[in-house]
């Protein structure tokens, strides 16, 4: 799935970032300068976020605005809540209504 996919992306920069990034790492106080080189280089990936952020955003208005649209009215009306909390299973509404029938 698409999830699926974006999930083993982001993995692969989690895993991947370091490589990179600590070879530029100062060893010594006198390149303490090469850590703006670091601070500039993580600016610029998340300020590329943003902007691909935005894109998507303007794309999916174009197109209706499936992203950003909740759950239709219908979808949910008289269906109790599946959340259950796994500390505490009385909490959940599904269950105490569950419950109540005994």
């Amino acid at each position: 799935t698409a999830y699926g996919l974006m999930m083993s992306i982001q993995n692969m920069g989690l895993a991947l970032a370091p490589v990179f990034i600590m070879p530029m790492v100062p060893t010594s106080i006198e390149h303490q300068d090469q850590y703006r080189t670091i601070e500039v280089i993580f600016a610029t990936l998340a300020f590329g976020g943003l902007i691909c952020t935005f894109f998507l955003y303007l794309v999916d208005r174009k197109h209706g605005g499936v992203l950003f649209s909740g759950p239709e009215k219908d979808d949910l009306v008289g269906q109790p809540s599946p959340r259950i909390n796994p500390l505490n299973p009385r909490v959940s509404p599904y269950l105490r209504q569950q419950m109540r029938f005994r």
